[in-house]
């Protein structure tokens, strides 16, 4: 209600390894701010916050004129979940912000591994494919229809 970002730094390791830690929950939780406000104030489905939010932590801003994005430590744990079949991506997409931070230890790669994939790997796949659209047409049905669930079942 206070339209602020407070977060609180971490106590452990290195000097080093705090600032880095720091920078990456200043990206991702300002991303949610961004999101937010720049959706007029409606609520994104979890699976498109979260997943934003993580690739967007990802980003290295210092690499010139571009932005630098490779893929993270997250990219081990997607490869896992990705193999175990334990998610599966229309049930993800489903999934309530409850179950999401229940399964956090799942849920925070595979959503960055969607996000990762839908910004970066499906553009320059071979085959010809809708599924580098999808973000777009998500935020625009979230503007459209103001409801985060409504919103992924029409992108």
């Amino acid at each position: 209600m206070r339209k602020e970002l407070a977060i609180s730094p971490s106590e452990r390791g290195s000097a080093s390894d705090k600032r880095e830690r720091l920078i990456d929950v200043v990206f991702h939780e300002a991303f949610h701010q961004y999101i937010f406000y720049v959706a007029d104030e409606y609520a994104a489905a979890v699976w498109f916050n979260e997943g934003n939010a993580c690739y967007f932590q990802g980003i290295d801003f210092i690499s010139g004129e571009k932005a630098k994005i490779e893929p993270t430590s997250r990219c081990a744990k997607m490869k896992e979940i990705a193999v175990s079949g334990k998610i599966k991506v229309e049930d993800f997409i489903q999934m309530k912000h409850v179950d999401f931070y229940a399964k956090r230890d799942t849920s925070y790669p595979f959503s960055w591994g969607l996000m990762f994939f839908l910004h970066k790997g499906a553009p320059v796949m071979k085959d010809k494919n809708k599924y580098s659209e999808i973000p777009g047409k998500y935020f625009s049905a979230l503007l459209e229809l103001r409801d985060g669930d409504k919103a992924t079942a029409k992108a």
